[in-house]
């Protein structure tokens, strides 16, 4: 995760971020990105098997001290923003 923030001043500011739910970086790559808001991903993936299928109950408790706004999102669901 060292080269991460090398690459920022190369990039435009993060309206949207999207990560894997199992990434062991959360925090860290959410404050070094900036996003306005963040969606983590992955949850309850369908193509594992169960004893390799994220929580959402999981990933909340990941997002609970994140430092932007985030949406855990389910299938079939949108944002909207104003």
């Amino acid at each position: 995760m060292e080269w991460i923030p090398s690459i920022m001043p190369e990039l435009p500011p993060v309206d949207a971020l999207m990560f894997n739910c199992w990434n062991t970086h959360i925090p860290q790559i959410i404050s070094t990105f900036r996003p306005t808001f963040a969606i983590p991903g992955h949850e309850n993936e369908m193509g594992h098997t169960i004893d390799h299928r994220e929580a959402f109950w999981l990933t909340f408790r990941k997002m609970k001290t994140s430092p932007a706004d985030y949406v855990v999102m389910g299938w079939g669901e949108w944002l909207e923003q104003p």
